[in-house]
């Protein structure tokens, strides 16, 4: 089947977006952080949870969408929590549409970073973001390339919010029977028991990636969640009490992160080495009906 796409350039709170559509499906990235902020599918229900009070001047981190993570994964490390990517401008690169997707690139390089982030990654090196939307499918794929002399090493990830209208009437299921570190409890060792569980309380833990797809189960919709590259797969929500100025006081109620990380082993390039990851999201239009065939995790970067 044709759909028609396109691909505008606009403002968000006054930073630069990106809006691509791809028949009813739309999607927005901004420029700062190459950061997709907004995700709505075929079916016209929105997938990605943006906080209402989350600042768009350029100055911090926008909380929501889907932030880009590197080279820092939290505080495993010395530098910038969650690291730079997310704190500064990238730069488009590239666009293009066909009959049945969007596609759109941004890139940052170690020569164009702000004086205060120069020294938290020595070395000549290149990252690049890329997003393709489709009609109810969504890739978002992070890539690092090295081109100095010594090694480049650096942990990262999509810390995705996927929104709901009511996080205790939601499930994700896809984990049972594997183990996870507890962060909230000193990284204690657990297995998941569940076939499938609702939030109900903080919730901070890290999987291996899994082998299997995930799958979002909300009231109005749900989405499967499938990742390559990246070894690991962190399960977050604070609940009340976060204390989180630029999330509502019942913020936590409107999403769950399901965030694909590289965190547990960092990632080293040799000089001249390449490395992506990829999250992909499909949309499944109501609770309940036959999932879609699922998105293929294999291939070339930039395939289409």
């Amino acid at each position: 089947m044709t759909y028609s796409a396109h691909i505008t350039h606009d403002q968000w709170q006054g930073l630069p977006v990106l809006r691509l559509s791809c028949g009813n499906a739309k999607l927005t990235v901004s420029t700062f952080g190459a950061q997709p902020l907004s995700w709505i599918p075929a079916d016209g229900c929105e997938r990605l949870y943006l906080s209402p009070t989350a600042p768009g001047d350029g100055t911090q981190p926008i909380r929501g969408g889907i932030p880009i993570i590197f080279p820092q994964w939290a505080d495993l490390g010395p530098n910038t929590r969650h690291g730079f990517a997310r704190r500064v401008p990238w730069q488009m690169m590239q666009q293009r549409t066909g009959a049945d997707y969007a596609l759109a690139l941004w890139r940052l390089e170690a020569a164009a970073l702000p004086e205060p982030f120069r020294n938290e990654l020595p070395g000549q090196w290149w990252a690049e973001v890329t997003v393709v939307l489709e009609p109810w499918r969504l890739d978002v794929e992070l890539a690092v390339g090295n081109e100095g002399a010594e090694p480049l090493t650096f942990t990262g990830g999509l810390h995705t919010y996927l929104a709901t209208d009511d996080v205790e009437a939601s499930h994700l299921a896809g984990l049972a029977d594997c183990c996870y570190r507890d962060a909230n409890d000193s990284w204690a060792e657990r297995r998941d028991l569940a076939k499938q569980f609702t939030v109900a309380a903080p919730i901070n833990r890290v999987y291996p990636a899994p082998t299997r797809p995930l799958y979002w189960q909300t009231p109005r919709h749900a989405t499967t969640i499938e990742q390559v590259g990246f070894a690991d797969i962190v399960v977050w929500n604070p609940w009340e009490g976060h204390g989180l100025s630029d999330l509502p006081a019942n913020g936590f109620r409107r999403f769950l992160c399901v965030e694909a990380a590289q965190l547990s082993t960092p990632i080293t390039l040799a000089p001249g080495q390449e490395w992506a990851g990829r999250q992909t999201f499909t949309a499944i239009p109501q609770p309940g009906a036959p999932l879609p065939p699922l998105a293929s995790t294999t291939g070339a970067r930039h395939e289409r």
